[in-house]
């Protein structure tokens, strides 16, 4: 098997290393971009990098991305980490990105992926104060109602809740003797009512968050496929769509 980097590659990580030297080379620059180090995510710096088409570098076509795979997005994130680029948001987008391709429905993939390839940033909320690399043991819970959910619960650490524009959110539906089934993935926007997003201050500045809800409603128009609906080691038993107001 042949490892060595395609021309093509090459050629994007000199692109990207100019790019990082050119706009966040010093530490004036850097310390400017992200208010004195208190801020981890330069939107400004984002907005130039959505623009380049690299945030959709792992996003098919389709979709707004440049259908690129894994290894691309390995190869942009070493290169900002390596040029010390403020782009702090990008680690949860991807990683909400991969799920929306894996289980979103066509319409949350254009919306979804389509805004992330434009810039926007995402946020998943998983652990819970008791409720940590155990998935399972999670109890904010959502129960259904006409046209969607009303959440109430708690998440902490959840990077990036500030500054994205929707917060994924693993949450309880049902109970049973598997606690890794009857849970569900739901889209809550940033501003929706009943979700209180309070940072947690660390020594890296602004990055990570307490959230609550109560009686928070995340309003869902669309369903998963059977395909998607299936339970996952991650416990995601369906996928119902957020819309753009709570």
């Amino acid at each position: 098997m042949n490892f060595a980097l395609t021309d093509e590659q090459k050629d994007f990580i000199d692109a990207i290393r100019d790019f990082c030297e050119r706009e966040c080379g010093t530490p004036d620059q850097r310390e400017r971009l992200t208010e004195g180090y208190r801020e981890h995510h330069s939107f400004d710096i984002y907005k130039q990098m959505a623009e380049l088409g690299w945030l959709g570098v792992t996003i098919p076509e389709e979709y707004g991305g440049s259908g690129g795979s894994m290894l691309d997005a390995c190869l942009f994130m070493e290169e900002t980490s390596r040029g010390l680029t403020p782009i702090g948001g990008y680690a949860t987008t991807l990683i909400v990105a991969g799920a929306t391709q894996r289980f979103g429905t066509e319409a949350q993939k254009e919306e979804i992926l389509g805004g992330i390839a434009s810039g926007s940033v995402e946020a998943i909320a998983m652990t819970e104060p008791e409720a940590g690399s155990d998935v399972g043991a999670l109890s904010c819970k959502a129960e259904r109602v006409e046209g969607g959910f009303v959440l109430n619960g708690q998440k902490v650490f959840c990077s990036n809740a500030h500054i994205s524009d929707h917060v994924l959110v693993v949450c309880r539906t049902t109970r049973s003797e598997d606690k890794h089934a009857g849970m569900t993935m739901i889209w809550v926007p940033r501003e929706a009512d009943g979700m209180e997003v309070i940072p947690i201050e660390t020594m890296g500045g602004r990055e990570t968050n307490h959230l609550y809800f109560t009686d928070c409603v995340a309003r869902g128009r669309r369903r998963p496929s059977p395909s998607s609906a299936r339970s996952t080691r991650a416990g995601c038993s369906s996928w119902p769509a957020s819309t753009s107001s709570a």
